[in-house]
């Protein structure tokens, strides 16, 4: 019977198997990095990004001046879909 320690290494290490003429790796799980997730999703850090830029957008902008303000300003546009929740946020 392994021991826990032997079991946690047995874990991390890569597992290569081939099956006829193809080759399977099975790769360790991911570590997590320092806000604790395993994979940072970069969609939050672009979201964050134009929300910031929309903060600073003139008062009573429409859709595509908002968009064209993002655009200008982050060298990308954004959805509608980020504008509304934008929106929604800073009524509440």
């Amino acid at each position: 019977m392994p021991t826990l320690h032997e079991f946690k290494r047995w874990l991390n290490e890569p597992i290569n198997k081939t099956f006829g003429a193809r080759e399977v790796k099975i790769l360790p799980p991911l570590r997590p990095t320092r806000n604790g997730r395993a994979g940072l999703r970069p969609h939050h850090e672009r979201t964050a990004e134009v929300m910031r830029v929309l903060d600073e957008a003139p008062e009573g902008a429409t859709y595509e001046q908002l968009i064209a303000h993002v655009r200008e300003r982050s060298h990308m546009g954004c959805s509608r879909r980020l504008v509304a929740k934008w929106r929604k946020a800073k009524c509440n």
